[in-house]
C-alpha cells in the first residue's frame, strides 16, 4: 500500500511538472509574441516618426511602456512557472526515489522472510 501511494504521488507530482512545464512554454510563447510585437512597434516608429504628430508620439509611448510592461510580466510569470516546475521536479524524483527505497526495503524483507522460511523447514 506504501509502494502505490508513493507511485500515486510520483506520478502525480511529474503530471502535475508536465502540466507546468506546458505553462511555462505557453508563457514563454506569448512573451515571444509580444517581443516581436514590441520589435515592429519600434521598428514602425523610427520610421515614421517625422510623419506622426505629437497625439501619435504620445500613443506609440504609451503603447511601447505598455507592451514593455506585460513583457515584464511574462518574464516574471515565466520565471516562477520554471521555478515551480524545478521544485515539482525535486518532489518528483524525492517520491520516486523514496518509492524505489520502499520497494527495495520490502523486497528485502520478503526475501529475508523467505529465507527465514526455508530455514525452518529444513530444521524441523
Amino acid at each position: 500500500l506504501r509502494r502505490e501511494k508513493a507511485a500515486a504521488a510520483a506520478a502525480a507530482a511529474e503530471e502535475r511538472a508536465v502540466s507546468s512545464e506546458a505553462e511555462v512554454r505557453a508563457l514563454r510563447e506569448a512573451k515571444d509574441e509580444v517581443e516581436r510585437e514590441l520589435r515592429s512597434l519600434q521598428g514602425t516608429v523610427r520610421a515614421e516618426r517625422s510623419a506622426w504628430d505629437e497625439a501619435a508620439v504620445a500613443e506609440r509611448q504609451r503603447r511601447r511602456d505598455e507592451l514593455t510592461s506585460e513583457l515584464s510580466g511574462l518574464h516574471a510569470a515565466g520565471k516562477e512557472k520554471e521555478q515551480e516546475w524545478a521544485r515539482r521536479l525535486e518532489a518528483a524524483d524525492a517520491a520516486r526515489a523514496n518509492a524505489e527505497g520502499e520497494v527495495r526495503d520490502m523486497q528485502a524483507t520478503v526475501r529475508a522472510e523467505r529465507d527465514s522460511s526455508r530455514s525452518a523447514a529444513r530444521e524441523e
